[in-house]
């Protein structure tokens, strides 16, 4: 994966409540995942504030999970927080290039 160097925002993956109830399933890594939504939802923006504070800007990519599983599977990735996390940060990349 090739990434700008001139990126503006880092890539947070966030799922709404509904694609994180399907997330929790469908990712290998369900299982380490946050017992509640609320709880997913506080350290996401505990994790921004901190980031924020580093004087890291940060942008939210919603994931969509078949999408993401159709994406990981395309490109011979596993279904996991290291795929989501590339995700993430190809979509702040475009993210950026459309905001320039």
């Amino acid at each position: 994966m090739k990434l700008p160097n001139n990126l503006q925002g880092l890539g947070i993956p966030f799922f709404t409540e509904a694609e994180w109830l399907k997330a929790k399933t469908a990712m290998e890594d369900g299982h380490t995942f946050h017992d509640t939504y609320a709880e997913f939802v506080n350290a996401i923006v505990q994790g921004e504030k901190r980031l924020r504070a580093q004087g890291v800007a940060t942008v939210r990519i919603p994931i969509v999970v078949d999408e993401f599983v159709d994406w990981c599977r395309g490109s011979a990735r596993e279904v996991n927080s290291h795929a989501r996390a590339e995700y993430a940060a190809l979509g702040a990349a475009k993210h950026d290039s459309a905001n320039q």
